[in-house]
């Protein structure tokens, strides 16, 4: 996970970010051109995940950030945080 958080940092000046009310879209950069053949929308908590990677960032930290953000608890939404930035990253390297 350490590996796929890095990862995601690494690219996100490969990304151009539109915020939109509560969602986030990311658009992928080729040759410093917006590709809107690949984009996503990320919800508030995935807008929020996004926009608050830090090269400090493990998974309990990043559970940690949003269950304060959103009022819960890091071990109620620890999968599901996994899962996303599983999924996020999948997208990123595609």
């Amino acid at each position: 996970m350490k590996e796929q958080i890095a990862h995601l940092i690494s690219i996100q000046n490969d990304y151009i970010v539109k915020q939109s009310d509560d969602e986030l879209l990311l658009i992928k950069l080729k040759n410093n051109v917006a590709d809107f053949n690949q984009y996503l929308v990320l919800n508030e908590v995935g807008a929020f995940i996004w926009l608050r990677l830090s090269p400090t960032d493990d998974l309990k930290s990043i559970c940690e950030k949003t269950s304060r953000e959103f009022e819960c608890t890091p071990n109620e939404i620890e999968g599901e945080v996994a899962e996303f930035l599983k999924k996020l990253h999948q997208f990123t390297i595609n």
